[in-house]
């Protein structure tokens, strides 16, 4: 799974980077940021039932929600849009404009777990995934504090 970055290297010698990488490895990330924490649950496929899953998992720890999320399909789905219409009482939430990562404050977070595994040898997609929690329970990776974000 490579996240190659730009890097210094000796000039006139070329660099290899060797991956032991298959196209069709990967996970993706839901993640909510609050309270000075981020909360966030690896999944295989970024669809509405992991999205879904995402919001119930949330719900269990938090008695009401206050959502912002961009239009991705699997955001504004017919099928999340039916679990928000029944759960409207615990969770609100709104979209963010179109193409427009810049003001979604997880995009920050993502950024800095990229840096954390970037031009990193992983055997597999368990072992990134592994690597990627410790760093973060164990604050390598400074999670954004949203009153800031929001009022600079």
């Amino acid at each position: 799974m490579p996240i190659v970055q730009r890097g210094w290297y000796p000039s006139g010698r070329k660099v290899v980077a060797n991956f032991n990488y298959r196209k069709r490895e990967r996970f993706h990330a839901f993640g909510a940021l609050g309270r000075g924490t981020i909360r966030y649950q690896f999944y295989g496929e970024m669809n509405s039932d992991a999205f879904i899953h995402f919001i119930r998992c949330l719900k269990c720890s938090y008695r009401k929600l206050l959502l912002f999320f961009d239009m991705a399909p699997y955001h504004t789905s017919q099928k999340v849009k039916r679990f928000l219409l029944r759960n409207e009482k615990t969770v609100k939430y709104d979209l963010l404009p179109e193409k427009s990562p810049e003001i979604s404050p997880i995009e920050i977070e993502w950024r800095e777990w990229r840096k954390l595994i970037g031009n990193r040898y992983f055997e597999d997609k368990d072992e990134m995934r592994e690597y990627l929690h410790k760093r973060i329970q164990s604050d390598d990776c400074p999670v954004i504090r949203l009153f800031d974000y929001l009022t600079p």
